[in-house]
This record gives C-alpha cells, sequence and structure tokens, in this order.
C-alpha cells in the first residue's frame, strides 16, 4: 500500500510540475527524480527569463513620469503623503533610469520591489493602505508601460505565470525535504 502510495505521488508530483511550465512548453526528462526535476524547470525558467528581460525596455520614461504624477494627484494623498510616494519612485524606478531608458532587467526587480512595498503599505491600513493602493497603481502603470512600448510583452506575462505556478511546488517542496521532495496534496496547498 505504501509503495502505491509513493508511486501515485510521484506521479501526481510530476503532473503539477508538467502543468505549471506548461504555458513555456518545457519538456522535463522523465528520469529525473523529483528535486532534479524542479532544479532542470528552475534553470529552463531563469533561462527564459533572461531571453526575455534581455529584449524588454521602457524608451519613454518622460511619459511613465506622467502618468504616474497623474495617480498621484488623483489620489486622495495630501503633499507630504505624495513627496513620500515620489522619494520611492525616485528610488526604485528614476534611479535605474539610464540614457532616458529602462532595461528589462531594471524593470522586472522594480516591478517585484513596488509590489512588495504595496503589499506592505495595503496591510498596516488607514492612511498607510492608501499609499499603499498608489505604489499598487503605480505599478500597474509602469505593467502597462511594459506593455504598450515592448511588442514581446506577451512572452514576459508567459514566464511570470510559470514563475507563479512554481512557488507553491517550490514551498511544498521545501516542506517535503525529508522525503526527497515528493510532497503531499496537503503541503502543496
Amino acid at each position: 500500500i505504501q509503495a502505491k502510495r509513493l508511486e501515485t505521488l510521484i506521479q501526481t508530483n510530476r503532473l503539477l510540475l508538467n502543468e505549471a511550465v506548461k504555458p513555456l512548453k518545457i519538456n522535463i526528462p522523465k528520469n529525473l527524480n523529483a528535486k532534479e526535476a524542479f532544479d532542470f524547470v528552475d534553470d529552463a525558467v531563469n533561462k527564459e527569463y533572461s531571453n526575455v528581460l534581455e529584449k524588454l525596455f521602457i524608451q519613454d520614461t518622460t511619459s511613465l513620469n506622467n502618468k504616474i504624477l497623474d495617480v498621484l494627484e488623483d489620489s486622495i494623498l495630501d503633499a507630504s503623503e505624495q513627496k513620500r510616494v515620489l522619494k520611492l519612485v525616485d528610488q526604485t524606478i528614476n534611479s535605474k533610469v539610464v540614457n532616458g531608458k529602462l532595461t528589462g532587467k531594471a524593470l522586472k526587480n522594480e516591478q517585484t520591489t513596488l509590489r512588495q512595498k504595496a503589499q506592505a503599505f495595503e496591510r498596516k491600513g488607514g492612511i498607510e493602505g492608501e499609499i499603499g493602493v498608489a505604489i499598487r497603481q503605480i505599478k500597474n502603470i509602469l505593467q502597462d508601460e511594459i506593455d504598450l512600448q515592448n511588442p514581446n510583452a506577451e512572452a514576459l506575462k508567459k514566464v511570470d505565470s510559470v514563475y507563479r505556478n512554481l512557488r507553491p511546488i517550490e514551498d511544498s517542496m521545501l516542506q517535503a525535504a525529508t522525503q526527497e521532495g515528493i510532497y503531499t496534496p496537503a503541503q502543496l496547498l
């Protein structure tokens, strides 16, 4: 019974991993164990990120900055809170502009930073929560600019979706480290 249960878990783990990487059509070699298969996929996704990010950029940062200012003007934030958000934008986005252009790697890093900052502020609630809302809107504007200025932005969305799919699997495998990375549905949930 235990052997059949283990075999079923291994098949389920492989099926879930294959499903997670489906948007990128990554073929996982069948002879790999759970940890090796995940490492193979992780390497493939990282390579795909590198390939996609090399081709991404925002050429017109003036348009981006104008849209950010519009968001702040439309928000309920007062002048001091707006300055606080603008300081964050300067640190995260504007400081990475080189020759009026943002590279793909900088864009990805800034998206991540803005998402984390927005979540941190939103959890606090009150006016801090409103600052978080403004930061999230700025992150969305950044994504819109990426989409507008890059014909291959769809490729980034595919890689992002696979990355999001892999995070719960990675967490489950860490929980199941003593079982050679073979996780149960409960660990995945």
